[in-house]
């Protein structure tokens, strides 16, 4: 049989009975952070997953410290918790004591953070002459450009060397490596 909210029961023994329900839900909160989990080592510019598992929870917020938790920035305000990963381009902020933390926005207490520091590193730096490339004849007085291409490279300074390396001799001091 149905009972109304608020609607007396009599009992066996003629009590009378006021139905007054506060309906409660007990439920499992689960955060944890299985990605990055501490130790490794991620190139700025690239990009990896943040991974977790959870229950209970709609949506985390994530973020990271590059000063062993001191300060947090944020990747994500709110991502679905049913998702399970976030992938994030690594910031250009080169630190070995980085930290991703992933809370509940909805109760940041719940939350968990990579156990050890891991490193954001720099990209690799790269420069290749691309002319000249070597077996070349310049006359003397002549114009030439000399070329090449860069990555993570901010200045170039060029020489060059008419006895095969022995001696150098400068022709600038700084160029902006992105002109190429």
């Amino acid at each position: 049989t149905g009972v109304l909210m608020g609607s007396p029961i009599i009992g066996k023994n003629g009590e009378i009975y006021i139905v007054d329900l506060y309906v409660c839900a007990l439920f499992q909160v689960n955060l944890t952070l299985t990605s990055p989990t501490g130790a490794e080592s991620w190139t700025a510019g690239t990009v990896h997953d943040i991974r977790w598992t959870s229950s209970g929870i709609a949506t985390v917020k994530i973020e990271y410290s590059t000063d062993n938790g001191s300060t947090w920035k944020v990747i994500a305000d709110s991502t679905a918790a049913a998702a399970g990963s976030y992938s994030w381009t690594v910031p250009r902020t080169i630190s070995e004591k980085c930290l991703v933390k992933i809370s509940n926005p909805a109760n940041t207490t719940v939350f968990d953070k990579t156990k050890t520091p891991f490193a954001i590193t720099a990209p690799p730096q790269v420069l290749t002459l691309t002319s000249p490339v070597g077996g070349e004849t310049w006359v003397g007085g002549t114009v030439h450009d000399i070329t090449w291409t860069s990555s993570e490279v901010e200045y170039v300074k060029i020489d060059y060397s008419t006895d095969n390396g022995s001696t150098w001799k400068n022709l600038t001091s700084s160029r902006t490596a992105s002109t190429g």
